[in-house]
């Protein structure tokens, strides 16, 4: 397999303890793939390997549809070459078990005929019923959610002066993809040099506390009823403290 998926942030490397490494060779592409320490544990290896064989597969089928899309069917004489195709995944399966949540962190990086090309996708799944958590779920007024988010990333790097910034606020004021269930909050995570000039992933961080107008299912958020109740446990004490 090629030394350790190297071409993505080092730093990435460094944070996540690396364990599983193998291959899923396809016709016109070929998939390596490492996981973390997570994925050795018989309850979530198969889901692990499930995941990145759906990968996978899907590269395999992005390859082949931008090639059929470009056969030249009244040529007799057209003859179709697909190169082969390179993917390269690093996943960070992440289980919370206070409320049956899997959260997933995957890099990827992809070499193929049309260049090179790295990006992050995240996934937040309900261990329980195998359901995909979107930001809707969380809120019963995403749409207020999503704004506060959008707003928080706007104000945390607009003096970084990247481009793309308006896409990325447009996109989480419409439809929020690429965040992470947090127990005490909702966590946005981007690759190295889109939002900031850094080797590193820009990882912004929004607590369910700023996101109250929006009316969010709590019982996603664990760490904030814990903290709340302890809270509240402390203003009890020192009341009935005050009373003796």
């Amino acid at each position: 397999m090629r030394k350790g998926l190297y071409l993505l942030p080092l730093l990435f490397l460094s944070q996540v303890v690396l364990s599983q490494q193998f291959v899923f060779e396809r016709g016109y592409s070929t998939t390596y793939v490492e996981t973390n320490k997570t994925c050795d544990l018989d309850e979530y290896a198969s889901m692990c390997k499930g995941y990145a064989n759906f990968l996978a597969g899907s590269f395999e089928n992005a390859q082949l549809q931008r090639f059929n899309s470009s056969i030249d069917y009244e040529d007799p004489d057209f003859v179709m070459e697909i190169p082969h195709a390179e993917q390269y995944l690093l996943i960070d399966f992440r289980p919370f078990k206070d409320n049956e949540l899997i959260t997933v962190v995957t890099h990827i990086e992809i070499k193929d005929s049309a260049g090179e090309d790295s990006y992050i996708e995240t996934m937040n799944l309900n261990e329980k019923t195998g359901k995909l958590i979107t930001f809707k779920d969380l809120f019963k007024k995403p749409d207020i959610a999503s704004m506060i988010c959008a707003r928080k990333i706007e104000a945390r790097y607009k003096e970084d002066n990247m481009s793309v910034l308006p896409l990325v606020v447009a996109s989480v004021e419409v439809n929020p993809t690429r965040f992470l269930i947090m127990p005490d909050g909702i966590e946005f995570v981007y690759p190295p040099n889109l939002l900031e000039k850094s080797n590193n992933d820009s990882v912004l961080k929004v607590h369910i506390s700023e996101l109250m107008e929006a009316s969010p299912n709590l019982n996603w958020f664990p760490g904030f009823l814990e903290k709340n109740i302890k809270h509240q446990e402390d203003q009890l004490d020192k009341v009935n403290r005050k009373a003796k």
